[in-house]
């Protein structure tokens, strides 16, 4: 997952909603510039 900080209004969601949590370890990061974030997560207790 790439995150690029930034403040948006509304518009069409790119993804469903979530209707439960899923827990995940975070298992890897990475910092670009200008200040983009690479996170690497891994569901707990189960393959996705």
């Amino acid at each position: 997952m790439f995150r690029y900080p930034v403040v948006v209004g509304g518009g069409t969601p790119y993804l469903p909603p979530v209707t439960e949590d899923i827990r995940l370890d975070l298992i890897e990061t990475r910092t670009f510039n200008p200040g983009v974030i690479y996170e690497r997560y891994r569901r707990v207790g189960g393959v996705l």
